[in-house]
């Protein structure tokens, strides 16, 4: 995420090491297209919190779409930039995408945890992929494949009816089950909003308002009295604007 800012507003050394960044990305996911969750020295480590790692291999299924949209977005400001976009960086990209839209076609769902070398739902449920849309929205947009668009409005309408419609949205962060939540409500505003950007449709507008509704509800909306002899005081932290991860 953090590398397209760079990519758009950096200079020449920093446009190096993004297509670093962007390659490195490529050469860590799995033969079904799901970038693993974590990298550490060469070595693949799963969400499985130490647990059961090579029986599950288990992948949190919104890093996979987060990175997605982000490598997508990159793509596309590379090529407004002028730059050349490396083959292996578009591959990955479209192997990437091809992981999320089989998943829907195979379970009609985005899950929660996948395992990363089957494409196997782990756990279903869930809004954790929510930024899904806007990932598959990206690649339509970068590779002019319309099906990419057609299956974001599917698991669009999905999200609408499993997380919207009921107020709330669950299963972003990896360690709280499948808990309401703060995290998967943002994918949900950039998802709606991707889908609002790439069709035009007031029904998308009105499920991403209804996201940042959501949203804003896990913001504080004041400042906390700690107590006087507590590090928050003593440092003068102040609570209002900031957002609860999940319950």
């Amino acid at each position: 995420m953090l590398t397209l800012a760079l990519l758009c507003e950096g200079g020449e050394l920093s446009r190096r090491r993004v297509v670093q960044a962007l390659r490195f990305v490529a050469r860590w996911q799995s033969r079904a297209g799901w970038y693993y969750g974590i990298v550490s020295e060469g070595e693949i480590h799963h969400d499985c919190f130490t647990h059961y790692e090579g029986k599950y291999n288990m992948l949190l299924v919104r890093k996979h779409a987060d990175l997605t949209y982000f490598v997508f977005r990159q793509i596309e400001a590379m090529r407004r930039l002028g730059m050349d976009v490396p083959e292996e960086i578009m591959r990955s990209a479209v192997m990437a995408a091809d992981a999320l839209k089989g998943m829907w076609e195979r379970y009609g769902q985005i899950g929660q945890f996948v395992n990363a070398e089957t494409g196997e739902i782990l756990v279903g449920g869930t809004s954790c992929g929510a930024i899904t849309p806007a990932a598959l929205c990206a690649a339509a947009a970068v590779t002019g494949n319309g099906s990419y668009l057609e299956t974001a409005r599917a698991v669009g309408d999905y999200y609408d009816r499993c997380a919207i419609r009921v107020g709330y949205s669950t299963g972003g962060p990896g360690e709280i089950l499948a808990a309401p939540d703060s995290e998967s409500c943002a994918g949900l505003v950039e998802g709606f909003t991707a889908l609002y950007e790439a069709d035009g449709s007031d029904r998308w507008l009105e499920c991403a308002k209804a996201a940042a509704h959501m949203l804003s509800s896990w913001v504080v909306g004041y400042d906390y009295a700690f107590p006087p002899e507590s590090r928050f005081a003593k440092m003068g932290i102040r609570s209002a604007g900031s957002v609860w991860a999940s319950v």
